[in-house]
């Protein structure tokens, strides 16, 4: 995946915001485990893209959280980046913290570690 990752990149960076926000969605969309993981890599690939992301945006991309893989690298990687520059707020990781469900609870705790990195 990364070979395909470094090629895709160039081009991508090219790409205009709203373009590549929509393939984003569309690739995390498709219910497939390796399109959503090719979408969150170059995402935290891309330090211009993730930060140009609304926070509506990248909560957009949180779905499919039913597994180890998924819930850390998109908690690490994208949503405690995205907390610590200021696009998600506090009170989004508290809910998360309360939320029944374990993956999105896991999801708070990914985001800490992911906003001291």
């Amino acid at each position: 995946m990364l070979v395909v990752l470094a090629a895709f990149l160039p081009e991508a960076k090219k790409m205009p915001l709203s373009n590549a926000t929509v393939l984003l969605q569309q690739l995390v969309d498709a219910d497939n485990f390796e399109l959503q993981i090719f979408a969150y890599c170059w995402l935290d690939k891309d330090k211009k893209l993730l930060k140009n992301l609304s926070g509506q945006q990248l909560i957009a991309l949180e779905t499919n959280m039913d597994n180890w893989v998924s819930t850390d690298y998109y908690g690490t990687m994208l949503l405690g980046s995205a907390w610590y520059h200021g696009s998600i707020d506090y009170e989004y990781i508290l809910t998360l913290c309360k939320d029944p469900n374990f993956w999105r609870r896991r999801l708070a705790l990914c985001a800490l570690i992911g906003w001291d990195r």
